[in-house]
């Protein structure tokens, strides 16, 4: 398995708002790093479409930060192990929804996957 990176421009319209759609292929998704640039302390909302599966959520980020999302493994018979996460797969496409992040600014999310 190789470790690969995917960078995505974000660029918000004059309402503080974007979104954009990023296709990794199926891979395990190890980090989201949040480059904040020119963005005043957005909202993202970065789900595994069409299932609508949550990646990330965060509110209010105000500095450039590294995201670890994970899952919790299953027993045998499907429930949640607690304390047991596990890196996200993904096979669908990836939606990134930013919100309140000031007029036409810019930043960059990137994402850390396995394939």
């Amino acid at each position: 398995m190789s470790l690969l990176t995917k960078r995505v421009p974000i660029n918000v319209a004059a309402d503080g708002s974007d979104l954009t759609t990023v296709r990794l292929g199926t891979c395990i998704l190890r980090m989201i790093r949040v480059e904040l640039g020119t963005l005043s302390t957005p909202d993202f909302a970065i789900t595994e479409q069409p299932n609508n599966k949550s990646l990330l959520a965060v509110s209010g980020v105000a500095a450039d930060k590294d995201y670890y999302p994970a899952v919790l493994a299953s027993s045998a018979v499907g429930a949640d192990i607690a304390g047991a996460g596990v890196a996200t797969p993904v096979i669908g496409r990836i939606q990134i929804a930013t919100s309140g992040a000031g007029i036409s600014t810019t930043g960059e999310i990137t994402f850390l996957y396995e394939r």
